[in-house]
């Protein structure tokens, strides 16, 4: 029968019911189109051969099926032997994605056996399989003769070269019953050259998210430890638990081995990780306290879980124990960057958290270990519980509004005071005490008590927003806070340390925090800060060519007593203080409980705000704060200092401003200021711009702290970071960054670093056809050598290297050759 024809029909096998519709096609005299159910088939021709019981569909063939489709020049099925055969320009594509092009496709109509010649399948991700032929055993098992596999896409303009890397293998075979993928005489080709080669490797396939086996392997080398070996091993034990074990074999340490559990369960999931090593050479590392004290064993146990009780409840625990402070950075588990040179610290964690509709709980339990080489374990604290509470009712009756209540409960202890050298007289320190002599305000600060604080607060705060019909924009607000403080210093305790500016041992007692809180400072101490005020803003708005506009003076005014028991009753909670605009308009700009402004205060200021007309916005805030009437608390410190040069401690505070422009999404900057007009000079300064045009984007970034003596920093603090990326011809980009720290690190008396110290460069090269990354990043740093007291400068680099869908392949080198020691730098 000529013709084109189109039928459908519903069979268990599309094929065999094709055959018995063509079979019924026949009585049809007209060449029109016949349907049956849901099987659809275009073609030029139809033809059945009633003797052999073969129906074949000739010229531009096209079956749909399910969401399946095969296109062929010619395509037949025979009843006897149910086999179908697909010839000439055979594309097959399956619901998932998954394309697959050949010359010749024979199987039986249930796919459960068959071949296919010349066998090209792209993934939907890309991927691709090719073969000289493929077959199809027992509907359970694929084999590919002479196969490859690659996840590059052929480059524009050269579809014929090689891909960048392609895995070639005698034997492939994908068994369906375990989801994996097994290379018999594998080799990994790169940009056609072979590289590396195996006689087996198996790898699970595309289905499996979760499957045992090897993982990625990487070889390190680090100073200390040599050059290590890495093969992790990933056991999927059951669809919620897994096991994966990372064993490293350095040369210079031997065999360390790291161990991680985690299981999920209905409701939650937890994890735990362990990791050791008994080190073959203890000598690489300095004698305690500078370092490890050369222990032969050195590891660690970490946990983490989190479990929901409810839609609205839910606890969880983040807890570590290490053998000593330097186990993370010796064996790199957390690696240092400028964001955390200084202080770094390991803490652990047990909390409970609820939320409901306009209510917040919190309650936490802290504890920290330190991992610098200044810390002294004893001087960090533990505090168990920290508890907040926060809730807010929409007032519809009587003064409307909103009322919020808000409480906090903490308690805290320590075996040691942390102590800090403050003011002109005194000079750095490493460690966490003040120079002999100098436990005194002014001179020394008390970061820290060593004893036991609990402290209670509570506030309720009532404010409504009002709108009058000039425009004004009102906000009365009234509050009233308690808090209650109880403590119990242990002043007999004295401990000892080595102090490497000096080279001699050093001593400081807990007695010393009378000397800076003062001998009558109290066991308790209760305080009681009711305060009214009102915010007022008259929102002016234009619409002019560039856009629309607005702007805002603000004026804001705040009456409370004077702040009680300054200075006698520690801050350990409210001890970071950065005024700039976003405090600008902030009741209280303390950061916790343990302080809070007192007097009557005004904040005033104006924002400006520009929404273009062909997209993007600019803004501009700026302000400052005046103390009005009462004793200004930023002018009285604490034991901690906290509030001097802050830029608050005058009647009339520094000027604070701020500014974002994004006039689209490829352009943008952001900048706050605070200048001091007694100095005619910025105080502080942060800037951030980010820009796009043609292939390069960029990224700058600048921050610069004036010194501030009377809390202790007594060099001004200054960084630039540098980021880029430029994309190159064909599709190549190279991308890096920079970050250089401009200012002087006093941990040495001695020491004067240069400026533009680089404390992190790098940079990376990704492939034009999007299946291979590679990566070059350099580090460098700065540290004091213990036993010297000369600065030592350590480097890294890291090379990595990673083939899509494969997995990371990372070299990483960190390499002592490329330190040096840097005296009277």
């Amino acid at each position: 029968m000529a013709g084109r024809r189109r039928m459908r029909g519903a069979p268990a096998a599309a094929f065999a019911i094709l055959a018995a519709i063509l079979a019924a096609a026949t009585l049809f005299a007209s060449p029109a189109r016949a349907a049956v159910d849901r099987l659809l088939l275009d073609a030029d021709s139809l033809t059945y051969d009633r003797d052999h019981k073969v129906v074949t569909a000739s010229g531009d063939v096209q079956l749909y099926y399910k969401g399946r489709a095969l296109q062929a020049d010619r395509v037949s099925y025979d009843q006897a032997t149910r086999r179908v055969t697909a010839q000439g320009h055979v594309k097959m594509t399956d619901p998932s994605g998954v394309v697959t092009y050949a010359d010749k496709v024979d199987a039986t109509d249930d796919y459960s056996d068959g071949f296919v010649e010349s066998l090209v399948a792209v993934g939907p991700d890309q991927t691709t399989f090719s073969a000289a032929r493929a077959e199809r055993l027992g509907g359970v098992a694929t084999s590919l003769d002479h196969g490859a596999y690659t996840a590059c896409v052929p480059c524009s303009g050269k579809p014929a070269a090689p891909p960048l890397w392609q895995i070639k293998a005698v034997k492939i075979v994908q068994d369906s019953r375990t989801h994996t993928v097994y290379f018999r005489d594998m080799t990994l080709e790169v940009g056609g050259v072979p590289v590396f080669w195996t006689p087996w490797f198996a790898t699970a396939d595309a289905t499996v998210r979760r499957h045992t086996g090897f993982l990625t392997p990487s070889v390190v080398e680090r100073t200390g430890l040599g050059v290590g070996f890495t093969q992790p091993f990933f056991w999927a034990i059951a669809p919620n638990r897994d096991l994966t074990l990372t064993p490293t074999y350095w040369t210079q340490q031997g065999l360390y081995a790291d161990l991680k559990w985690r299981h999920r369960l209905q409701n939650g999931e937890y994890a735990i990780r362990a990791a050791g090593v008994f080190q073959s050479d203890p000598e690489a590392f300095k004698p305690a306290p500078f370092a490890t004290g050369r222990r032969a064993f050195r590891g660690m146990l970490q946990t983490d879980g989190k479990f929901w009780l409810d839609k609205q409840w839910a606890f969880g625990w983040n807890a570590s124990l290490l053998s000593d402070p330097f186990f993370v950075s010796d064996y790199a588990l957390n690696p240092r960057n400028l964001s955390n040179y200084y202080v770094r610290e390991l803490v652990s964690d047990a909390w409970l958290v609820g939320q409901g509709p306009r209510s917040w709980f919190d309650l936490h339990a802290y504890h920290f270990q330190g991992l610098a080489t200044g810390d002294l374990q004893s001087q960090q604290p533990d505090a168990l519980p920290v508890l907040d509470y926060d809730r807010q009712f929409a007032l519809a009756a009587g003064p409307k509004g909103v009322l919020e209540l808000e409480a906090n409960f903490a308690a805290m202890t320590a075996q040691a005071a942390t102590f800090q050298n403050a003011g002109a007289a005194a000079g750095p320190s490493l460690y966490g005490v003040c120079a002999p002599g100098t436990y005194v305000p002014g001179q020394c600060l008390l970061r820290g008590i060593g004893g036991e604080l609990t402290r209670a607060s509570a506030q309720a705060t009532w404010s409504r927003r009002i709108v009058d019909p000039l425009g004004d924009v009102l906000t009365p607000f009234a509050f009233v806070r308690g808090d209650a403080n109880w403590r119990s210093l242990d002043l007999a305790r004295t401990y000892s340390y080595y102090d490497v500016t000096t080279g001699l041992n050093q001593t400081f007692s807990n007695a010393s925090q009378l000397g800076v809180l003062g001998p009558g400072s109290p066991a308790f101490a209760g305080r009681l800060m009711p305060g009214i005020g009102l915010d007022w803003r008259y929102p002016l708005v234009a619409s002019t060519g560039i856009g629309a506009q607005t702007l805002t003076p603000i004026a804001q005014i705040v009456a409370r007593p004077n702040e009680g028991g300054i200075g006698a009753v520690p801050n350990m909670d409210a001890q970071s203080l950065v005024f700039d605009v976003t405090d600008l308009f902030a009741w209280n700009k303390f950061s916790g409980f343990d302080r809070v402004e007192g007097g009557v205060r005004a904040n005033y200021g104006v924002k400006w705000q520009v929404d273009f007309a062909g997209g993007g916005f600019g803004a501009l805030t700026a302000g400052r704060s005046s103390q009005l009437a009462g004793r200004n608390s930023y002018a009285t410190p604490d034991a901690a200092g906290v509030g001097l040069d802050s830029g608050l401690a005058t009647a009339n505070s520094a000027f604070v401003f701020g500014e974002n422009l994004a006039l689209n999404e490829a352009l943008s900057f952001a900048a706050k200021q605070q200048y001091d007009p007694a100095t005619h000079g910025f105080t502080r300064l942060d800037a951030l711009a980010r820009g796009e045009y043609g292939a390069v984007s960029a990224t700058v970034g600048y921050a610069r702290y004036a010194a501030q003596p009377d809390i202790g920093f007594y060099e001004n603090r200054e960084g630039v970071y540098f980021g880029g990326t430029l994309k190159l011809g064909g599709g190549w980009h190279v991308d890096g960054s920079a970050l250089f720290d401009l200012s002087r690190r006093p941990t040495v008396a001695a020491e004067t670093v240069p400026n533009a110290t680089a404390f992190a460069l790098g940079f990376g090269v990704t492939d034009a056809c999007h299946c291979t990354s590679f990566d070059v990043s350099y580090q460098q740093g700065l540290g004091a050598d213990p036993t010297t007291g000369t600065l030592q400068r350590s480097s890294a680099i890291t090379f990595a290297l990673t083939l899509r869908t494969l997995g990371g392949d990372t070299l990483q080198r960190t390499s002592g050759l490329l330190g040096q020691t840097v005296s009277g730098f």
